[in-house]
């Protein structure tokens, strides 16, 4: 009895199969076609990893059968780069060899939140890329470094741009503008290329009896991640002559 109670379940189980009048096939339930697995990719940090894997796998030649026709650099992202076949297998998939990816640990500046004045110093001055003719960077550190409780008020505020008035020494009180943007080249991308340069609003926030805090918010609707994408295409392009690079 119990035997026959677990054959009807397990026919019951089996998906039934119908066809129609007009040529279509319908089942009872979905059913999932078992794949082929394959080769996982490698795995590297740099661009400069995926260039040398890259020329490797060339210099090889072990390209065959549905990978015949050589090898296609795909610009995927801001910090995300693959190796991949032209040709396609019997499932219409392409084999990936090489994955290049910024590190997911690595630190990036806290945009969007008010800092201390020496929280935000230390970020400009470890995850920007800081340079001759980036003149707001060393403006805006300049500002900040010089904010203290005692010598610093924000006299205006009309939205679009502040005023704060600073005390120099002990008899003269200067006002000074901040500009409400700023240019600013953070570290987002892989460190080969130049940095995206992008505007940033500048803000900071009044406390009674104590340092404002600042904060910097982004400006430019994420127009920085397809400048970063045309860098690494540059980048790549002008490392492998004759390679075929899409992004």
């Amino acid at each position: 009895m119990l035997r026959e109670a677990i054959d009807k379940i397990l026919n019951l189980a089996q998906p039934e199969r119908w066809e129609v009048d007009d040529g279509r096939v319908y089942t009872s339930r979905p059913m999932t076609e078992v794949l082929k697995p394959l080769l996982p990719p490698i795995h590297v940090q740099t661009l400069t990893g995926l260039a040398e894997l890259y020329e490797l796998q060339c210099d090889e030649g072990t390209l065959e059968g549905p990978d015949e026709g050589g090898l296609i650099i795909h610009v995927t992202g801001h910090d995300r780069v693959s190796v991949i076949t032209r040709g396609a297998d019997e499932w219409s998939r392409r084999t990936e060899y090489v994955r290049a990816k910024v590190p997911d640990g690595v630190q990036h500046f806290r945009f969007g939140q008010y800092l201390e004045p020496d929280d935000f110093i230390v970020g400009l001055q470890t995850l920007f890329e800081a340079g001759p003719k980036l003149g707001d960077h060393y403006r805006l550190l300049k500002l900040v470094s010089n904010l203290s409780a005692e010598a610093v008020t924000i006299a205006s505020d009309d939205g679009y741009s502040q005023t704060v008035a600073t005390r120099q020494g002990v008899v003269m009180k200067a006002e000074e503008k901040i500009a409400p943007r700023v240019k600013l080249s953070p570290y987002r991308t892989f460190r080969e290329i130049e940095q995206p340069t992008s505007e940033f609003v500048l803000r900071l926030k009044s406390r009674q009896n104590q340092t404002p805090m600042v904060a910097l918010f982004e400006a430019d609707g994420g127009e920085w991640m397809n400048t970063a994408v045309l860098s690494i295409k540059k980048w790549l392009g002008d490392k492998l002559k004759d390679a075929d690079i899409v992004a």
